[in-house]
C-alpha cells in the first residue's frame, strides 16, 4: 500500500469502535490505533533514510568524479 491514508480519520474511526465495543474492544482497538501510529512513524523514518541514502550516494559519486581515489 503506497498511498497515504488519512491517519486522523482512521484514528477517529478506531476510537469510535473502541467506545462501542466495551472494555475488551476498547483495549483491542486502542492497541490497533497504537500500531497504526507506530507504522506511520516508521514509514516517515524510512522515507528520511531513503533520502539520506540518495544524498550520500550522490555525494560519493561526485567525489569519485573529482579524481580522488576510491
Amino acid at each position: 500500500m503506497n498511498e497515504d491514508i488519512d491517519l486522523d480519520l482512521a484514528l477517529r474511526t478506531l476510537h469510535t469502535l473502541a467506545l462501542e465495543d466495551g472494555d475488551l474492544g476498547y483495549a483491542y482497538w486502542t492497541s490497533i490505533a497504537a500500531l497504526l501510529k507506530d507504522a506511520s512513524a516508521m514509514r516517515e523514518r524510512i522515507k528520511d533514510l531513503q533520502r539520506e541514502v540518495v544524498r550520500l550516494t550522490a555525494r560519493r559519486a561526485g567525489s569519485r568524479g573529482q579524481g580522488k581515489p576510491s
